[in-house]
Formats: structure tokens, C-alpha cells, sequence
């Protein structure tokens, strides 16, 4: 259902949008302040982040699904599909 365009403002809906804005910037930053101040600096992820550690990570991902799909085109090239239809489990 479409709503109409004065209805999607109406006074109401703004003003609580407005009243809600500031205590919720307020919150947010301090959580955010918080979540930073509590872990010790050496547990810490470096925000300078290079691109060879992207790299490592699609690379290490890429090879272990190479020999999962290795492994198991193994497994399923054994597997006679015209009797597993057949059967009744």
C-alpha cells in the first residue's frame, strides 16, 4: 500500500524523529567510546589495514575450497546416480 506524501511526515512522526535524534547520537557515541577504551592496544585490529592481508585471506579461502571441491568430485564421480535414484530410503 502507497502512502500518501503528506502522510509520510505527518507533524507527529517528526517531531519524535526529532526528539529522539539527540539522545541517540549521544548514546552512540558513547557506546562507541566505550568500545574502544576497553580493549588493551596489542588486542587491537591495525586500522591501516594492507592489501596483501585481503589477499592472503581470498588465496588461503580459494585453496580450501579447491580441495574440499577435489575431495568430494572424488567421492560423488564413485557414486553410481542411476542405482541412488532407484533406491528407496
Amino acid at each position: 500500500m502507497l502512502r500518501k506524501e503528506s502522510e509520510s511526515c505527518r507533524p507527529s512522526r517528526c517531531s519524535a524523529s526529532l526528539i529522539r535524534k539527540p539522545p541517540s547520537t549521544f548514546t552512540g557515541k558513547r557506546l562507541s567510546s566505550i568500545i574502544t577504551s576497553l580493549p588493551p592496544d596489542n588486542a587491537m585490529f591495525d586500522p591501516a589495514m594492507k592489501i596483501s592481508n585481503f589477499l592472503y585471506s581470498a588465496l588461503i579461502l580459494a585453496g580450501i575450497t579447491a580441495l574440499v571441491a577435489l575431495i568430494m568430485h572424488k567421492k560423488i564421480k564413485s557414486v553410481n546416480m542411476l542405482d541412488a535414484l532407484k533406491s528407496v530410503d
